[in-house]
């Protein structure tokens, strides 16, 4: 392993992770996240709408609000974490992802069109459930 590669993914790792505790508090303590540009301008919920209360929720281990904030990327994270650490790992030891490059092109055009689907149907009346939603307790 090349300690100057090694010395790049701690630095970067550490610097996402004060970025993630920073944006944490500022969402939790001053009531300010990332605005979604398409909601802002046109009142329409993206694929990522409610993602940073859904990683918000997964750090408060509150799963099923998480999913409620956005379903598919909270199905979607366990894949995406490994393709992210098969990255990081090719990247380590100078090598072709494992992972990645024996994905057939199919599945990543499957893929783009679930997320284009979910974007749009969550829009839609009979499916506003999957639109980002505040779970309220009862009393």
């Amino acid at each position: 392993m090349d300690k100057e590669r090694k010395k790049k993914v701690i630095i970067y790792a550490v610097i996402l992770l004060m970025i993630a505790i920073i944006s944490y508090f500022a969402f939790k303590k001053l009531g300010f996240g990332i605005p979604c540009p398409s909601y802002t301008l046109f009142h329409v919920y993206c694929p990522g709408c409610g993602l940073t209360r859904m990683v918000i929720s997964l750090f408060e281990l509150n799963f099923y609000q998480a999913f409620r904030y956005n379903a598919l990327w909270f199905v979607m994270l366990p894949f995406v974490i490994v393709l992210l650490i098969d990255g990081v790992a090719a990247y380590l030891y100078k090598r072709e992802t494992k992972i990645y490059k024996r994905i057939p092109i199919f599945v990543w055009w499957v893929l783009l069109a679930v997320v284009i689907t979910f974007g749009l149907i969550r829009n839609f009346e009979p499916f506003s459930y999957f639109a980002p939603t505040d779970i309220v307790e009862k009393k």
